[in-house]
């Protein structure tokens, strides 16, 4: 009598574990629902990977820029076009195609 409960049990919970399988299968939005959340968690997670990188590249510029000053001035100079005082800064452009006649 206990063997035969064992049996039913045991072929109870394939039952139910087949059908939690062929569920996503048989729901018409299952599979490919579930194709599109995996491509969705697969961007989301090249998307933090991309951030980190960001947040080591900016640290990594943040602790040069607090240490060498001279790396401050080479960018204020180049970026927005300071000056010393008594110095000129005289921009130079190159030609473009649309310049060109």
């Amino acid at each position: 009598m206990n063997r035969r409960w064992t049996r039913r049990f045991f072929l109870l919970c394939l039952a139910v574990a087949l059908g939690l399988l062929v569920w996503p299968l048989a729901d018409p939005n299952g599979l490919p629902e579930w194709i599109r959340l995996t491509r969705t968690e697969q961007a989301l997670h090249h998307n933090i990977r991309q951030k980190r990188e960001a947040v080591v590249r900016l640290a990594h510029t943040n602790e040069r820029l607090q240490q060498d000053l001279s790396l401050i001035e080479r960018l204020a100079r180049e970026n927005l076009i300071y000056a010393r005082p008594n110095e000129y800064v005289i921009l130079l452009h190159a030609d473009t195609p649309s310049e060109v006649s």
